[in-house]
């Protein structure tokens, strides 16, 4: 999936992306909002945010065995993660670059195999939060 035309706002809610080069590459000064989805088993990064003044905020998603990380953050892009589950990535969970803005909050790796999330289990969680 790429985002990539300049001032474009996307929002990409309860999708399934797998088996990509990248799983969702987002550059040249474009928005997203990715809430709720399931990127894994792509051969690169799960989520790139690239370029000067681009910008996405990732929330509630679950970022699995993709081949090189789950999510990486480049020079000059912003990226808030909240609350997203990271598991098994090759290179690890989150990587940012220097000269990159970004924010985490209760994002999670596993280390272990955990179950495959569900669309049932992604429901349940939004419920949870609407409830707190």
């Amino acid at each position: 999936v790429s985002v990539s035309e300049e001032g474009t706002h996307v929002t990409m809610r309860g999708c399934d992306v797998h088996d990509c080069s990248n799983g969702v590459y987002v550059y040249n000064k474009a928005v997203l909002t990715m809430e709720e989805n399931y990127v894994h088993s792509n051969m690169d990064t799960g989520l790139s945010v690239h370029d000067q003044d681009t910008k996405a905020s990732i929330s509630r998603n679950y970022l699995q065995r993709n081949g090189w990380g789950g999510i990486r953050v480049f020079t000059g892009a912003e990226c808030d993660i909240i609350d997203n589950d990271l598991q098994e990535n090759t290179s690890g969970a989150i990587a940012v670059d220097r000269h990159s803005k970004k924010s985490v909050t209760k994002s999670f790796n596993y280390d272990s195999p955990v179950p495959t999330p569900t669309k049932k289990l992604l429901k349940e969680r939004n419920a949870e939060d609407q409830e707190a």
